[in-house]
């Protein structure tokens, strides 16, 4: 996808969200906060070491870095944020950020890490922006998710138009067609998270909608979405989706501890029952026709190569980005990657302990007040988060995600800091 291509898809799905709601003061912030959220993603072109390692900026690189500050200036002098104490979240945040910054004085590439680092200040900027532009009474996450439902649903518009390029195989020994998002660009891997998360918001509001027209437009999202979760191919999302949506259902309707073992062990039993009875290539489609999958696609492969890397400075690292990107010794044979496939992992390497002990702090004290406080005030709302909460954490363990300019990351960052207002 070229530069142009991809600022007009971002164009106008930016347009489409305008109708998220409020004055026109603060739906113009809106737009202009997801203009550059989204532009980076948009703009994203896969690049080997080599080509880093020989220009760390070309023009797509600068405008995936100009075009998020201007978007941050314009939003704020639209909103004009009024300064206020930092809550805890954000305090954790800000050191997670600043630990990035600061691992420029010990960073293999320190060009890398302060110009990396200073982008996912900018990205964060944005997002805290977004939640300040709420001036609804409606939960901050759930006004994202049509933005999320938008991006996975844009996919299969994309797929009608042109089925070629956006069924396609990754680059690899893999060859197996897969879907691939267009607004904005976005891999295989990254939409099975979204659509994932997208069929389990929707189940919420299906199940639990008590209007007829809201419980009709959830359907239809949901089918839509696992439609193209399917399509990806994605096989770690369809296990999520599995996970949450037990805990979905089991949220909805409160069945006794007896009740929802029966129904897990009936329901697992029917679908290997289907798998088995209707077709065996099912599990070939569902496993992308491969046996050995014991290595996750690789992926254990790259944490090992990770961790061993880590332990050469298990206390700093080597560098936001830097580490796992530029400085990492990968194993004989291994191809050039862009990420470790492991958020946890990836960080370790970058900054070590010191950088990885604020985040596992944000996850898992946001993760508490998820389950602890918010159901007592919108049991809804909540129920969205948590499943939602569910599958950015388990997949934060198979994908980048908080530590990088990502959709997971995005979504991940909208469940950990949006509060009913």
């Amino acid at each position: 996808m070229t530069a142009s291509q991809g600022l007009r898809q971002t164009g106008v799905g930016v347009w489409a969200m305008s109708l998220l709601g409020g004055d026109a003061r603060s739906r113009i912030a809106v737009v202009t906060v997801w203009l550059g959220l989204l532009t980076p993603l948009a703009l994203n072109e896969p690049r080997t070491r080599t080509q880093v390692l020989r220009s760390l900026l070309d023009p797509i690189a600068i405008a995936r870095g100009v075009i998020p500050m201007i978007c941050l200036v314009g939003a704020a002098l639209l909103l004009k944020p009024r300064l206020r104490p930092l809550k805890w979240r954000e305090i954790l945040l800000a050191t997670f950020l600043g630990i990035n910054l600061i691992s420029t004085l010990w960073s293999a590439y320190p060009a890398a890490t302060i110009l990396k680092s200073g982008a996912l200040i900018v990205n964060y900027a944005l997002v805290m922006l977004l939640l300040d532009a709420n001036t609804t009474s409606t939960d901050s996450f759930t006004r994202a998710v049509p933005v999320f439902a938008a991006v996975v649903l844009s996919s299969l518009i994309w797929l009608a138009v042109s089925p070629a390029r956006a069924l396609r195989p990754l680059t690899g020994p893999d060859q197996t067609p897969r879907l691939s998002g267009v607004f904005p660009a976005v891999n295989p891997n990254a939409l099975g998270y979204l659509a994932a998360a997208c069929v389990l918001a929707a189940l919420v509001f299906a199940l639990a909608g008590k209007s007829k027209k809201v419980v009709l437009l959830a359907v239809a999202v949901a089918t839509a979405c696992f439609a193209a979760l399917l399509l990806t191919r994605t096989r770690s999302a369809y296990a999520l989706l599995v996970v949450g949506g037990i805990y979905v259902i089991a949220g909805v309707w409160k069945p006794t501890s007896r009740r929802l073992l029966l129904g897990v062990l009936v329901s697992t039993a029917a679908v290997a029952v289907v798998i088995v009875v209707v077709d065996s290539s099912l599990i070939g489609f569902l496993t992308r026709h491969q046996t050995g999958i014991t290595t996750l696609t690789g992926r254990t492969l790259t944490w090992s190569d990770g961790i061993q890397q880590w332990e050469k400075s298990p206390l700093l690292g080597f560098g936001y980005y830097a580490g796992h990107r530029l400085a990492l010794q990968s194993h004989p044979g291994a191809p050039e990657i862009d990420t470790l496939d492991n958020t946890w992992i990836e960080v370790l390497v970058d900054t070590g302990i010191v950088g990885v002990t604020p985040l596992i702090a944000l996850v898992g004290g946001s993760g508490w007040m998820l389950w602890r406080h918010l159901p007592l005030a919108r049991p809804r709302i909540s129920l969205v988060r948590q499943a939602a909460f569910i599958v950015c954490a388990i997949a934060s363990l198979l994908s980048s995600s908080l530590e990088s300019i990502t959709y997971l990351g995005l979504l991940f960052a909208m469940v950990l800091f949006s509060d009913p207002p």
